[in-house]
């Protein structure tokens, strides 16, 4: 569906009637068996694939078991992803325990930068430029038309910045730690945004280092625990830019203007998300986030209920014309690193 052949939707009672229908059908009830193995699966990569590294300190063999690690770690982000929507557990206390260790200890991330930019910026205001961050790479990589210089050094560079956008994304995960510990810096100089969370963040992002670096330098070279937290890091940001752009990057998703909040927001979701399809492994590493479409209609909803949910989430799409896309995990992968090379035009809907 181009979006030249999108009307104006507008939504009564449609929705709210639908949700009530998937609340009936038990979609908002929690899978636990399957996260719990999810989680245990993840951290297991993680920490084995981290120590294999160390001990097989080879190049080869510490580029593999650090890859390996990696796909725990990013396995871990998007697990706590899920607990910080409240997706995880019946409980609250279970979602925030989850949350803290997925970012804070097992990926470095600050969960309460992530809660600001994600939940409380990318959620409400999906692909609406000059609000959700997640859509913004400037100055490194334009990924829209209206970020385009049209003369000068810059105007040279982001025509060619597809050739140099594999090398900046491998500092993704890094630059995500980074924004995190400056965010929570502020917070901590500012008494009045400074809570228990914050604190508890901060005991938990300093855990992280603590553990792969000051633990681990205990029984092997400092020089090759650093080496091995650097690659893993490399290979996480990559594999979560691999998850997640290919949601809200591509041609066929829209990014919008804040003065096009007004129109339905379950079209505007639709419009600025795409789906993809994964196997096994590509379903242990992103643990929901392909399935995206159903995960902003409900964030709530777990993971483990999302695949199950599709086909209800594309009935109702398909009946009030608003548009559902799916396509392969590696095509969405390819039609995302082709934004570099030809940026996005901003589309207005009428």
């Amino acid at each position: 569906m181009s979006f030249g052949n999108i009307k104006k939707y507008e939504m009564s009672d449609s929705f709210q009637k639908f949700k009530s229908i998937v609340q009936e059908k038990g979609f908002f009830d929690k899978e636990s068996g399957i996260v719990i193995f999810s989680w245990i699966y993840n951290a297991t990569l993680m920490i084995s694939g981290g120590t294999l590294a160390l001990i097989y300190n080879h190049p080869v063999s510490l580029t593999i078991f650090s890859l390996i690690s990696a796909f725990g770690m990013a396995g871990l982000g998007t697990l706590a992803h899920m607990a910080s929507h409240n997706a995880t557990s019946k409980s609250k206390k279970v979602n925030l325990i989850l949350n803290y260790l997925g970012f804070g200890f097992a990926c470095g991330v600050s969960p309460t930068y992530w809660h600001y930019t994600h939940n409380r910026k990318h959620h409400v205001y999906t692909n609406v430029l000059n609000i959700d961050k997640d859509i913004n790479l400037m100055p490194w990589l334009a990924l829209h038309e209206g970020q385009l210089t049209k003369k000068g050094v810059k105007a040279l560079y982001y025509r060619f910045q597809f050739l140099v956008a594999p090398f900046l994304l491998c500092f993704n995960g890094i630059d995500i730690q980074r924004a995190g510990i400056f965010y929570l810096f502020t917070r901590l100089l500012n008494k009045k945004k400074l809570s228990k969370f914050t604190i508890l963040d901060i005991m938990m992002v300093s855990l992280h280092y603590i553990f792969w670096i000051g633990l681990f330098s205990l029984f092997f070279p400092l020089q090759i625990v650093f080496i091995a937290y650097l690659l893993r890091s490399v290979f996480t940001g990559l594999l979560l830019f691999c998850v997640i752009a290919p949601t809200h990057f591509l041609h066929e998703t829209m990014f919008l203007k804040k003065k096009q909040m007004n129109m339905d927001p379950v079209l505007r979701q639709a419009s600025a998300t795409i789906n993809y399809k994964t196997g096994f492994l590509g379903n242990m590493l992103c643990n929901g986030i392909q399935h995206h479409i159903e995960h902003h209609c409900f964030p709530t909803i777990s993971h483990a209920k999302l695949p199950s949910l599709a086909p209800e989430i594309k009935k109702f799409c398909e009946k009030n014309n608003i548009p559902y896309r799916k396509i392969g995990w590696a095509k969405a992968i390819w039609k995302t690193f082709y934004v570099f090379y030809s940026p996005k035009k901003v589309i207005i809907l009428d």
